[in-house]
Formats: structure tokens, sequence, C-alpha cells
């Protein structure tokens, strides 16, 4: 975007930003870093103009997730203004506005902020000033407490493909809420890493196709080369590596002597949620050996029961050798 710069001012503390008309992917990129360095001062006050937003994707709606937290972070807080009807409805479909400070007018949101900034006078606020006393700012509004949450997990009746589309739908709205940058995603052939690329098409989210070990396909079934090809076209990162949980040297000595393996048992632990959580968890922490997702920030991980998917998590992965660091933040759906 060419005008950043003549779209974000300062209007007496408070930092001004008129927002592009389509709110693309490319727009919440070249916004996002001059945006987040304002926020980076204490109590940073920002009002974010909607007036002439016409179209506005899933990307931009991370980018705003994400400036609110970090406004937050800083006792400071984002007011959204004059939202349009086209972004009023992504709003009420995502449940942006209990998430997000919104305000029908630019009044009301610049009311807001001076709250945030001076809370509203009254007589033992007028007799703090007049002993010199300088008052406490006041916090700024919103529905969302800072401790217990809530979320929504979807339980499906039964195991199987024939979630694939809802657990992607899924992830995808949760991915958007957290701002989460990074989908880990099991795939035999590479179609469900196709779908996945095609719903998160217009985002910054990052997609891993994570397939099953070389050793393993004559068993079940390889890669498509094609779906392959027109996944990595659309942006998708493939991995084929050993299996950290079933699929190893603890897999060929359990073929070979008998008995299972200590790792093979945590795997069978997983099992007893899905084959999906599983899996899940295994792709994740083989993303992560891979460089492919950092182990400091949370992503989305999709798996399912023979193919497809019917199970998707937020995990914060960690390397397989500090597997136990790895931390299950939210189940998102999974089969009953």
């Amino acid at each position: 975007m060419s005008d950043i710069k003549s779209r974000i001012r300062e209007e007496r503390g408070v930092t001004v930003v008129q927002m592009p008309e389509q709110m693309t992917a490319a727009a919440a990129y070249d916004l996002e870093e001059p945006l987040m360095q304002v926020l980076l001062k204490d109590g940073p006050l920002m009002l974010l103009d909607m007036s002439e937003v016409s179209q506005i994707t899933s990307a931009s709606i991370s980018l705003l997730i994400k400036l609110t937290k970090a406004a937050e972070r800083k006792e400071g807080m984002v007011a959204i203004a004059s939202p349009t009807a086209v972004v009023q409805d992504v709003f009420a479909i995502t449940k942006m506005n209990e998430m997000l400070h919104v305000f029908d007018t630019d009044g009301e949101a610049r009311k807001a902020l001076g709250e945030v900034r001076t809370p509203v006078a009254g007589p033992k606020a007028e007799a703090a000033l007049a002993a010199g006393q300088k008052p406490k700012a006041a916090a700024a509004p919103g529905p969302r407490p800072a401790g217990d949450m809530s979320i929504e997990t979807v339980l499906f009746d039964k195991a199987g493909p024939a979630h694939t589309d809802r657990t992607l739908d899924i992830a995808s709205q949760r991915a958007a809420e957290l701002g989460i940058d990074a989908l880990v995603v099991a795939t035999t052939t590479g179609q469900t890493a196709l779908k996945a690329a095609k719903l998160f098409e217009d985002t910054h989210v990052k997609i891993i196709g994570v397939t099953l070990m070389a050793g393993v396909w004559d068993k079940y079934a390889q890669p498509d080369p094609d779906v392959v090809r027109e996944a990595e076209e659309a942006g998708v990162t493939f991995l084929t590596a050993t299996h950290t949980l079933m699929g190893n040297v603890g897999s060929a000595i359990r073929e070979k002597f008998g008995g299972v393996s200590e790792v093979e048992l945590i795997a069978h632990t997983y099992y007893t949620f899905s084959q999906g959580m599983k899996v899940a968890v295994e792709v994740a922490v083989m993303a992560a050996d891979a460089g492919l997702v950092s182990t400091d920030a949370d992503v989305i991980a999709i798996a399912g029961t023979g193919s497809g998917a019917d199970t998707a998590i937020v995990i914060r992965p960690a390397y397989s050798n500090k597997f136990f660091s790895t931390k299950i933040r939210e189940v998102l759906a999974m089969p009953r």
C-alpha cells in the first residue's frame, strides 16, 4: 500500500488510521508493521476508521485481533469506528464484536478512548486533582476478562472424512479469532492440504501438509503428485519425515522382537481421544522438528481417521526431544 503513511495521523494523543477500502491480505501485511510499532508505547490509543471498507478478509480480522491484544498488553485500547454494513456482517458472523471494541460512530469511539486516558470527572476526582493527585486511567471497556474463557468444541457423531469441510471451517474461524498464522494438516494424498489452501487462500496463514512417511506408503497410500503440485502452487509446504509417535525405530523393535515401545504407549494414550488427536499432536511436533513452525507460538493442527479430517486442536508444539513441553491449548473438534 503506497499511501500507508498518509492514512496514519496523530490527533491529541490518539493515532487515527483511515483503513483502506479493500482490506485484503496484502493490505493487512502493509499495515501490520507500522501499526504495531505505534502500539509499543505505554497506554497506546488507536482509532481505526472503517467507514470506507467494502471488503474485509480473515487476514485483516487477524490483524485487528493482534492490534487489540497488543494495545491491551500496554494498558491501551484500539477502537474500531464507523464500520460499514459489510464489516458489520463479517463481525456478526465471526463474533468479532465480542473480542474487539467496535463503535457505530467516530464520536462514540473517541469518547471511549478519552475515558481510557482520563476517567470521567466526579466529586472524588475533582478533589484528587485539587490535591495534586494524578487520577488513575479507566480500564478499556470490553466484555472480555483476562482470565477464564469459554470456547465451543464440536463433537462429531462418528469419526471419518465426511467431517473434513466442517473441521477446516472451524479451524479457519478460530485461527482468525486468535490471530494464529500457521496450520499443520495431516494429509495422505495431499487432498486435505489442498482443501485447506483453498479455504485460507486470501490470508497470511502458513499451511504445512504432513504426509505419511515413505516406509508405509505401500501399506496405505502415497502422496498424489498432481494434487501435491496444485497444493504447492497454492502455497502449501509439504513435509515427509519419520513419525514422532508411531512409525519409527520403536515400531521396528516391536515388529521384530515383540512388546511395545514407550513412545507407542504415548500414541495409544492419545488414541483414547481419537485417532485424529494422536495424529494432530504428532504432525505438529514433526513440523516443529523440521523448523517449519515455531515452538514459541500456538498453531492449529488438523488430522482425521483414516483419511480426511475430523479433529482440530490449538497446540503449542515442542521439539520431539522436548516432547513433554507440548501443550494442547484447545480442542476445537473431534469425534465422540
